[in-house]
């Protein structure tokens, strides 16, 4: 019985996301990108973690996603030798040449991913933000910063032909931005997700002002609100999540 149940919710997720899969709506754009992503054809290096957003308005559609830190990449090179290949560390100028073609090239290549995926032509532009997580070298804390950004008419990410470019001309050709040196260099993004929305309220701090042993219970439910959004945000704060109230809602309880 416990099987069954089981392959049941399965085949109704797979349901679900087929059907979001197949929408000609901006979810059904988000859902497709989200999962081609996913395959298998990327390297195993290729983060997985990325947002996407089109802007229904303007036809732009903004995808974030998270990049390699080019200051901890080991390069190596594939030497012939006596009918083998042998795996020795680039030289470097081989690194930094390297270097120079890694954010551009994977900025192109998620660019045409994106196109790709926009079957019902809902997209007229094409945004690439590419981000890393580094240690702050004036905290020693972690933290996100962006390292590329490219922006660009989707005809004329559709036009590029990957196999033949070569992707530090054919970004700069589209006046992409990206860190030029070995060690990471935060740049400013063309542009980037707009997560300020009039739902959410103004955060308040809660934990700094609550007194040791205070009893939830008898907590106001505004300050309740506040602290789970504090304790949420100070879990998930490495992994640079970011966590808001929204206003009272007849929402069932759904208000972070």
């Amino acid at each position: 019985h416990a099987d069954c149940e089981t392959r049941r919710r399965r085949l109704v997720m797979l349901s679900t996301l087929k059907s979001r899969v197949e929408s000609d709506t901006a979810d059904g754009l988000v859902a497709r990108i989200e999962l081609a992503f996913r395959l298998p054809r990327f390297p195993p290096w290729f983060f997985r973690e990325s947002m996407t957003k089109l802007d229904e308005q303007t036809g732009i559609l903004i995808h974030e996603h998270r990049f390699p830190n080019i200051g901890t990449v080991s390069w190596i090179k594939q030497v012939e030798r006596n009918y083998s290949r042998e795996q020795k560390p680039a030289t470097s100028k081989e690194a930094k040449e390297a270097a120079a073609q890694l954010y551009p090239a994977l900025c192109l290549r998620i660019a045409a991913e994106l196109a790709r995926q926009d079957i019902h032509h809902r997209a007229k532009a094409i945004v690439v933000n590419g981000w890393v997580e580094h240690n702050d070298s004036a905290t020693g804390h972690l933290r996100r910063s962006y390292c590329a950004s490219l922006f660009a008419d989707k005809a004329q990410v559709e036009s590029l032909d990957l196999s033949q470019l070569v992707p530090l001309d054919a970004f700069h050709a589209l006046k992409g931005n990206a860190a030029k040196t070995s060690s990471l260099t935060p740049i400013a993004p063309v542009l980037r997700l707009d997560t300020s929305d009039p739902r959410f309220v103004e955060p308040r701090s809660v934990l700094d002002r609550s007194a040791d042993g205070e009893n939830l219970a008898s907590m106001n439910w505004e300050d309740f609100e506040h602290l789970c959004r504090e304790l949420f945000e100070r879990a998930f704060a490495s992994s640079g999540a970011e966590v808001k109230v929204t206003r009272a809602s007849r929402d069932q309880g759904v208000d972070a």
